[in-house]
This record gives C-alpha cells, structure tokens and sequence, in this order.
C-alpha cells in the first residue's frame, strides 16, 4: 500500500484541513462576538467601518489585538503582542502562497 492512499494519510488530511478551517473563522468569529458585545470600544478604537471590515477579511489576529490594546495605549509589551498578531497574519497569507505553490 502506498502512503498518499493510506488511511493514516487521509485522516491526517482530515485533521489537518479542520485545523486550518478553525484557524480561518476563529479569528473572525471572535471579532464578530466581540463587536456585537461591545461595540463601544470599536467605536473609540475606529473612525469608521471601512479598517475594521479590512481587518476582518485580511487581518484578524491584528484587529483583534489592535483593539485589545488600543484603548490603553499600545507600546512595551503591548507593541509585542501586535507584532506577533501581524506575524501570524502575514504568515497565514504566505502559508497559502506556499500550499498552491507545491
């Protein structure tokens, strides 16, 4: 038996297509909750819809942490969080680049 044909293979495949289908709406659901709960905050850290609908599509983990911390400043610790949230962001879109590269 070959090992793309296995049953370890595809589970394997399974598991891991979830795992990035959880990455892709986690994200964006938690923004979805956290606006619905707390829309003030949103509307102290953004002028309009246009950034945070940007955000949504293309940057979650960053919007997420820009609005966690922006409210109380962001600098120290907090600028590394944000850094990080960009990382995994720009990570995610070269992760995808790479996948249909290969």
């Amino acid at each position: 038996m070959d090992w793309v044909n296995s049953p370890v293979h595809t589970i394997r495949a399974a598991v891991c297509c979830l795992l990035a289908l959880a990455g892709l709406i986690s994200p964006r659901l938690a923004i979805a909750v956290w606006w619905l709960l707390d829309t003030v905050r949103w509307s102290a850290v953004f002028d309009g819809p246009i950034v945070p609908l940007l955000g949504f599509f293309f940057l979650p983990w960053t919007t997420l942490m820009w609005v966690w911390l922006a409210p109380g400043g962001v600098g120290g610790i907090g600028l590394l969080f944000l850094v990080i949230a960009l990382i995994v962001d720009v990570s995610a879109w070269g992760g995808g680049q790479y996948a249909r590269t290969r």
